[in-house]
């Protein structure tokens, strides 16, 4: 299993939060503009996520076709925005990846489960907030 393919399934389980209050709700009322695999560009509107890889893949012992990775999740919201836009987004973000596993090809991904949080922090311009997540994906 490689990142690549966990990171499509982790964005494609962020695109799905399409309902009242999600992510990206239908009708425009999303609460991240966007979702970055490892970093977003200088431009991009804030809210939005980074996801990327902080360990992983590492074999697990017990499982000849068991992986686990550990992903950050990195919350950008505009200062003017304040804290209880990420604080929403925070606590939407751990509903979906508690509540929905990433669809994989040829992989399941077991419930992960979050192992640290951090934040909130901020400069000048922007505040951010960080989740750690481990999740063992195994061959089916």
């Amino acid at each position: 299993m490689s990142w690549s393919a966990l990171a499509t399934g982790i964005d494609a389980l962020i695109d799905a939060d399409t309902g009242s209050g999600g992510l990206k709700e239908a009708g425009g009322a999303n609460l991240i503009a966007g979702a970055y695999n490892t970093a977003a560009a200088q431009t991009a509107a804030t809210p939005y996520i980074v996801f990327s890889n902080v360990s992983g893949p590492e074999l697990k012992a017990f499982a000849k076709d068991a992986v686990r990775y550990t992903v950050q999740f990195d919350i950008y919201a505009n200062k003017r925005t304040g804290s209880l836009k990420l604080t929403a987004i925070t606590d939407r973000l751990r509903t979906v990846i508690d509540r929905v596993k990433p669809s994989l090809s040829g992989w399941t991904a077991d419930k992960g489960q979050i192992v640290a949080t951090r934040g909130p922090d901020a400069d000048d311009e922007v505040m951010r907030m960080s989740l750690d997540w481990e999740v063992i994906v195994n061959k089916d």
